[in-house]
């Protein structure tokens, strides 16, 4: 309840809508990955997810570069 009061509720009072969608979203989804693969034994879990990060994060950061971020 008090998840949705401080994402759903605030940002509408105050009229920003700046981060809702990454809050709302992406933010919950952290910390599954943090809670089911902190747990013994879940090494090639957490490696094979950092590898997919990673190349996600290269990938994005060499549009960024080049100028083909956008449009």
């Amino acid at each position: 309840m008090v998840w949705a009061y401080v994402l759903g509720i605030m940002p509408a009072m105050s009229g920003m809508f700046t981060s809702f969608v990454r809050f709302e979203a992406v933010f919950p989804l952290f910390l599954a990955l943090g809670a089911s693969l902190g747990k013994p034994g879940r090494g090639w879990a957490l490696a094979s997810a950092l590898g997919i990060s990673l190349a996600l994060h290269v990938w994005l950061l060499w549009r960024f570069v080049n100028f083909d971020w956008a449009g």
